[in-house]
């Protein structure tokens, strides 16, 4: 059967209806940081104290904006986590244990766990070298941790190199990826690109959600979905939810949204696709058929630049940002610096 990976009768979202890891990637992953022996630990693991400051009320400076999703109040989170220097960067998270969250950044190849709960001590586990790491998931039993090339490298739940590795992308145009998730539901794997695959013009406003085998780590022969960036701006203003906007030289109000993924995640209570896009520090949550469900604008003081998403097994999302210097931050966002925070949503009762 020939694959096809960006079929010309895709199923198109909202939309029209209701790595060879050792690619390039040479060193030893059971290398680590001088002084960790000297503390009792593995020799590739490192041990932070006080790692996470947690704010019970976090301050909320701007309103965020909200349509849909009725039972999230994305202007009303019930805790803020402060993340260290060493997650500056932070890219892809996701629960490795009740109250337990790992975290991925996108320089160094290495796993970082958090009691969420206690936040006393953060551990290091290195699984490779450094690299561009982006996404994190899990499915109960093991990590997967995404590339921006599209490898995929299989860990154990903590953060050990099972040395299982492929790149089920190599075959799609390049691109960046930055998300992964796991759908229970179907048991499988789904990996979304940052922009579009094609440079057909009819096809540049369409990303892809891609299906990868959960044990074979293989791509499946159609997308999972494919959205439509014009169609969700369209349903977001057919329902009155909000977007990104700016107002151009003619003094009127357009569409701002550019729909560039950075991370994706399942809902464990509903099976729907709550998608990140970072620049525009929106969330968007659809259905499995693309179908759009809500939008949330967040004000660069609540997430400067946020990268990752998590659920809880109840489905209180956890949103992580990036941390921010003045002279690096992006148009709009202010000269403040920000500090990388984790931030969790409550997922409220019929």
């Amino acid at each position: 059967m020939e694959r096809r990976l960006y079929p010309a009768t895709a199923h198109v979202a909202l939309l029209f209806g209701p790595a060879l890891f050792a690619l390039g990637c040479g060193g030893n992953p059971g290398a680590t940081d001088r002084g960790a022996t000297d503390r009792g630990v593995p020799e590739d693991q490192e041990v932070e104290p006080a790692a996470l400051v947690a704010d019970s009320e976090p301050a909320m400076e701007e309103t965020t904006q909200q349509g849909g999703l009725p039972r999230y109040r994305f202007d009303d989170p019930n805790r803020t986590w402060k993340l260290p220097n060493k997650l500056k960067e932070v890219s892809g998270i996701t629960l490795t244990g009740a109250s337990t969250l790992g975290c991925v950044q996108d320089e160094r190849g290495s796993l970082y766990t958090f009691d969420l709960e206690s936040g006393a001590e953060m551990v290091r586990q290195k699984f490779g070298p450094k690299g561009d790491y982006e996404g994190l998931a899990g499915d109960g039993e093991r990590l997967l941790v995404l590339r921006s090339d599209g490898a995929l490298l299989v860990l154990n739940l903590d953060g050990t190199a099972r040395g299982e590795s492929m790149n089920p992308m190599e075959d799609v145009p390049f691109v960046e990826f930055e998300s992964v998730a796991f759908e229970p539901a179907k048991r499988r794997w789904l990996v979304m690109p940052k922009d579009a695959v094609s440079d057909d013009l009819w096809k540049k406003d369409d990303r892809v959600i891609y299906g990868i085998g959960l044990e074979d780590l293989t791509l499946a022969d159609e997308p999972a979905l494919v959205l439509s960036r014009k169609a969700i701006i369209q349903a977001a203003e057919d329902h009155h939810w909000p977007l990104p906007t700016r107002v151009n030289k003619k003094g009127k109000e357009k569409s701002d949204f550019d729909f560039r993924p950075s991370d994706l995640v399942v809902h464990p209570d509903t099976g729907d696709y709550f998608i990140l896009s970072g620049r525009d520090r929106t969330l968007i949550a659809v259905s499995p058929s693309g179908e759009l469900l809500g939008t949330a604008v967040f004000p660069p003081s609540i997430l400067a630049q946020p990268e990752g998403l998590a659920f809880y097994p109840n489905g209180d999302l956890l949103i992580a940002s990036e941390g921010i210097s003045g002279e690096s931050r992006q148009e709009g966002h202010g000269t403040e610096t920000a500090q990388a925070v984790i931030i969790r949503f409550s997922f409220l009762p019929l």
